[in-house]
């Protein structure tokens, strides 16, 4: 995963380099990283303090038609999302956001350097009713590394409008063959665990 000289372990626990032939190009794995949110209004009716919204993020890949207006109900090509946070005006997650966007989805644009498309959509997590959707937003995301800040268009009747900011880095991604995926992919969760909440903030 995303390492085009990686090698699999052979005899004698010594690596090996990957054969060409056994490399594909498969598509881009997005980093989203510096997560946060600003003035994510209250979904509760009661209102007050005690009413603050327990805000989560949902990242998804999505699949753009070409010549259609998009609709937050477009398929979901690949979907994370961050853990929920108690009473948050102003959230802030410490977790990267990992995505994978096929390579026959970037290979419909006219150019390999066309953005990824990825949906933002902000919740609001309720123990006792289904949770609340707060707003959501589509990000194109270019080739490289970059920031964002957004305004997610709320559903709140609250005056507060919520904004999205955090740091994304797009590289190609490969696939191996399936021991060597195996392998490579259980190194980079854990490179993932290790380097979480590591970056400056936006």
């Amino acid at each position: 995963l995303g390492r085009g000289g990686g090698g699999r372990a052979g005899g004698g626990g010594r690596a090996k380099p990957v054969k060409s032939s056994e490399v594909v190009p498969a598509g881009r794995m997005v980093i989203i990283s510096n997560l946060r949110c600003k003035d994510v209004p209250d979904m509760d009716s009661k209102g007050g303090e005690k009413n603050i919204s327990d805000p989560y993020i949902i990242a998804a890949v999505v699949r753009e038609e070409k010549g259609s207006q998009f609709s937050g109900n477009a398929e979901r090509l690949d979907e994370t999302r961050t853990p929920h946070i108690e009473n948050a005006r102003h959230p802030k997650w410490e977790e990267q956001l990992r995505l994978f966007c096929p390579d026959d989805e970037v290979s419909k644009a006219s150019s390999k350097t066309a953005p990824v498309p990825v949906m933002i959509t902000l919740m609001d997590k309720n123990k006792k009713k289904d949770d609340m959707l707060i707003g959501d937003v589509l990000v194109r995301l270019p080739v490289g590394r970059g920031k964002v800040k957004m305004e997610i268009p709320s559903r709140s009747v609250s005056s507060l409008k919520p904004f999205v900011y955090f740091r994304y880095e797009t590289t190609a991604q490969m696939f191996f063959e399936q021991e060597e995926y195996a392998r490579v992919a259980a190194e980079q969760e854990q490179q993932a665990r290790e380097h979480e909440g590591s970056g400056d903030e936006i």
